[in-house]
């Protein structure tokens, strides 16, 4: 019988004996399809954003109310990425923006990467560009892709450093 694998890993990024940043790599390899939720009672956001470079799909901090950890973990399996606002921001502030260099992108680029920012739901995705929840993935799979990033938050984060994300 073979074996059944998660939908999610969760992992902790400082547990004892393993370097987190190092299983979320080491997992992503392994299960390129497996979600990976990353939880930490730190807030280094050096660990944070390598353990994001690594694979993880998304972020809570340890200090998270247990009820709450449902909908993020249906956000995971659903496709999307779970990071809180607050370190999000922290994120995107902790990195001086270097010059960043991106391919061409399109308008219809620009307008998925605010919505991916503003952490829409693939439906709404799906109904603002006319197309299947399906469909919805494969844009932004190509989006990733041609961005050169493996996760949602990465490709928000390179927007924000490129200044795509500011108020014109």
């Amino acid at each position: 019988m073979a074996a059944e694998l998660p939908d999610v890993a969760i992992v902790d990024l400082t547990m004892p004996g393993r370097d987190g940043v190092e299983v979320v790599m080491a997992l992503r390899s392994q299960f390129p399809e497996l979600k990976i939720l990353v939880v930490s009672g730190t807030d280094d956001l050096a660990m944070i954003r390598d353990a994001f470079s690594a694979g993880a799909d998304g972020f809570l901090p340890k200090t998270s109310d247990p009820s709450e950890l449902l909908a993020p973990l249906q956000v995971l399996i659903d496709g999307g990425a779970v990071l809180p606002k607050s370190v999000l921001t922290s994120l995107l502030a902790y990195s001086v923006r270097p010059s960043v260099s991106l391919p061409v992108l399109k308008q219809d680029d620009l307008q998925l990467l605010r919505m991916l920012a503003s952490g829409v739901a693939l439906d709404e995705v799906a109904a603002e560009f006319l197309v299947s929840e399906r469909s919805a993935k494969r844009l932004i799979a190509a989006l990733l892709e041609r961005l050169d990033v493996s996760s949602r938050v990465q490709a928000v984060a390179l927007a924000g450093r490129a200044g795509l994300l500011d108020d014109d």
